[in-house]
């Protein structure tokens, strides 16, 4: 890593909560919605991604409301009395605008959540960092304590990648064959085995589980323009988020 000089620490003015809340899915387009809290750091480039990324969504959106508007208009047209499947058929079809109708006021909470992200950049507390020759303790702002092995170091240069988080993986419980007892010395190795139910882990659609097991990403890469400055970010490897240094100390590397 390079020394560097500037670009530290974000600070958010959202309301952090401890979970992964930030997140909802839109199930007509298959996709989800991502706010601020359920990325692994930030940076001012985010902003106009996702601006541009749920403007997208909204215009798949409203194709969608077009069609349907347009089958509800050509049912209540096509016979002057309707029958029972045709009025059923148009409740239905209702329903699904009412849906469409919730998910584009979420694009608008959303899109919200990162227009009113403010990213203030504080060069002091990384002028005791001397990049990967040196380890370091963190501590952080919100109190907490990270020793090397805890968190991992990005340096952020001409392409920027980082994580939508969501929240605690969670899967079906499953049956499956154990050993019972390790001291079984049965010549048949399945006289060992017993059925237990045990917990099972899983992500949605288009997101991995972390190697820790704790949470689900999904990774989104960006060009950032020639002319932008480099940025070292420090992320927990237990919540995949970014720590904000309060405090870095120079510590003894094992």
């Amino acid at each position: 890593m390079n020394k560097i000089s500037l670009l530290s620490f974000l600070w958010i003015s959202i309301t952090i909560t401890p979970s992964y809340s930030q997140i909802e899915p839109l199930r007509s387009i298959n996709e989800y919605l991502i706010g601020p809290e359920n990325v692994s750091y930030h940076l001012e480039e985010q902003k106009a991604y996702y601006s541009s990324t749920f403007e997208t969504y909204s215009n798949d959106i409203e194709q969608k409301q077009e069609e349907i508007i347009t089958a509800i208009e050509y049912k209540k047209s096509s016979r002057k009395r309707l029958r029972s499947k045709d009025k059923q058929a148009i409740k239905y079809l209702e329903k699904d605008l009412s849906t469409l109708k919730d998910e584009l006021a979420s694009i608008i909470v959303f899109t919200k959540m990162w227009d009113d992200l403010v990213i203030s950049v504080d060069a002091e507390v990384l002028n005791d960092y001397h990049g990967d020759t040196e380890c370091y303790e963190i501590e952080s702002y919100t109190g907490e304590n990270y020793q090397p092995k805890e968190y991992t170091i990005k340096e952020i240069t001409g392409k920027a990648s980082w994580d939508e988080l969501t929240f605690e993986p969670q899967g079906e419980p499953k049956w499956v064959k154990k050993k019972a007892d390790q001291n079984c010395l049965s010549a048949n190795p399945e006289d060992c085995l017993v059925w237990c139910l045990v917990e099972t882990k899983g992500c949605q659609s288009g997101f991995d589980l972390s190697e820790n097991e704790a949470y689900c990403r999904k990774t989104i890469q960006l060009e950032r323009a020639p002319s932008s400055l480099p940025i070292t970010k420090f992320i927990s490897l237990k919540s995949g988020r970014e720590i904000i240094p309060k405090q870095l100390q120079a510590v003894t590397c094992q």
